[in-house]
C-alpha cells in the first residue's frame, strides 16, 4: 500500500484560539491516506485513509470536519475535487478507461480551513472487461479456441476480454464428429466466428457425431426393414429384419456384396463406414401329380405346360399358380 501524509495547515482563521490552532496542526499532521490497489475497478478508484482519534497531547479530536479528494490526469494538476464529508473511504466514479489519474486528499475543520494537499498517488484505470463464455452442445465432441488466446474449450470455456476486443472463435471437431454450427453471439456453420466484446457474450458451438449411410434393399417377394438409406451415428449398431411374402421364402442376404445366408435378421455393430445390405426371395413351389386309373387309356395334359401324362405325370408349380 502507498501512504499519503496530509500537509500542515498554514492559513487558519484569526478567530481561532492558540490552543485550537495547535490542536488542528497536530491533527492534520497525523492523517494518512491509503490507496488500495485491490479495490480499484475499471472506471473508478477507491481511496481510504485512517485518521487519528486523539491529538498529540492525548486529548480527543473534536474539530475535524471532513475531507476533500482532488484528482486530475496530470501530476500535481488537479482539475476536479469532491467534498466527501467526514468519511475515511471514498470511491471516485466515472473515470475513463486506459487513463492514469493522480489523487491527493485535504482535510478541513469546522470553519472550512483547509490543509495543503497530501502527497500524491497515481493509478492507471484498467480497461473495462467483459466475459466471453462458450458452451458446447450436441452428440459430438470437439474444441473451441480463441484468438487472442484465452479460451480453449476443452477445459477453459470462459475468459474476460477488454472492451472493444475482437475475439475470433474457431471450432475444431474431433475425428468422429463434425461441427454443426454456432448460436448465441455467433451464427452460421463456418469454423471461425468473430465476436466484438462490447458486453458480456455467450456462444454455443454444436458438434454432431459423424453419420454413415446403410443402403438396404429387397427383391420381389419380400421386404427389409428399415429400407432405403438409413443414417447411423458413428459407433452405433443398426439391425434389419428380412420378411418373405406369403408364398415366398428368403433366398439369400448379402452384406457389402458377401452372402450371410438366408437369414431373417442382421445387425451391423459399431458402424464406422457406409454399408449395404440386400435380400432376395424365391417363390415357393408345390408339386401337382396326376394318376391315371380304370380299364381304358388316355393322356392328361396341363396348361400351363408341364404335365403330359402319358409319360410326365408330375410337375412342380409356383405357389398360387392356376393349372388347368
Amino acid at each position: 500500500m502507498t501512504k499519503l501524509t496530509i500537509s500542515k495547515v498554514y492559513h487558519l482563521s484569526r478567530l481561532f484560539s492558540t490552543i485550537f490552532v495547535v490542536s488542528l496542526l497536530f491533527l492534520l499532521c497525523n492523517i494518512t491516506t491509503i490507496f488500495t490497489h485491490e479495490n480499484v475497478y475499471a472506471g473508478q478508484a477507491t481511496l481510504s485513509w485512517t485518521p487519528p482519534t486523539t491529538n498529540e497531547d492525548g486529548t480527543p479530536l473534536t474539530d475535524l470536519s471532513g475531507y476533500k479528494v482532488y484528482y486530475g490526469t496530470s501530476s500535481n494538476n488537479y482539475t476536479q475535487n469532491i467534498n466527501v464529508g467526514n468519511v475515511t473511504t471514498y470511491t471516485v466514479p466515472n473515470l475513463t478507461d486506459g487513463i492514469t489519474y493522480y489523487f491527493a486528499v485535504t482535510a478541513y475543520d469546522t470553519s472550512n480551513n483547509e490543509s495543503r494537499y497530501s502527497n500524491q498517488v497515481s493509478k492507471l484505470i484498467p480497461a473495462s472487461q467483459y466475459t466471453l463464455t462458450v458452451t458446447k452442445a450436441g452428440t459430438g465432441s470437439g474444441t473451441v479456441t480463441s484468438s487472442p488466446a484465452g479460451i480453449s474449450c476443452g477445459s477453459d470455456c470462459s475468459e474476460p476480454y477488454n472492451s472493444g476486443t475482437s475475439v475470433t472463435l474457431t471450432a475444431s471437431a474431433d475425428a468422429i464428429s463434425t461441427f454443426s454450427g454456432w448460436s448465441g453471439a455467433c451464427s452460421g456453420t463456418a469454423a471461425s466466428c468473430p465476436v466484438t466484446m462490447s458486453a458480456a457474450r455467450s456462444v454455443t458451438a454444436t458438434f454432431a457425431l459423424k453419420t454413415y449411410t446403410i443402403t438396404a434393399s429387397a427383391g420381389m417377394g419380400g421386404t427389409i426393414s428399415p429400407s432405403g438409406s438409413v443414417s447411423v451415428n458413428h459407433g452405433a449398431n443398426q439391425s434389419f429384419t428380412i420378411t418373405a411374402n406369403s408364398g415366398y421364402s428368403i433366398a439369400d442376404v448379402t452384406v457389402n456384396g458377401s452372402s450371410v445366408g438366408a437369414v431373417g435378421s442382421y445387425t451391423f455393430s459399431n458402424v464406422t463406414a457406409n454399408q449395404t445390405i440386400s435380400a432376395t426371395f424365391t417363390q415357393q413351389q408345390y408339386t401337382l401329380t396326376v394318376t391315371k386309373a380304370g380299364t381304358g387309356s388316355g393322356t392328361v395334359t396341363s396348361s400351363p405346360a408341364g404335365i403330359s401324362c402319358g409319360s410326365d405325370c408330375s410337375e412342380p408349380y409356383n405357389s398360387g399358380t392356376s393349372v388347368t
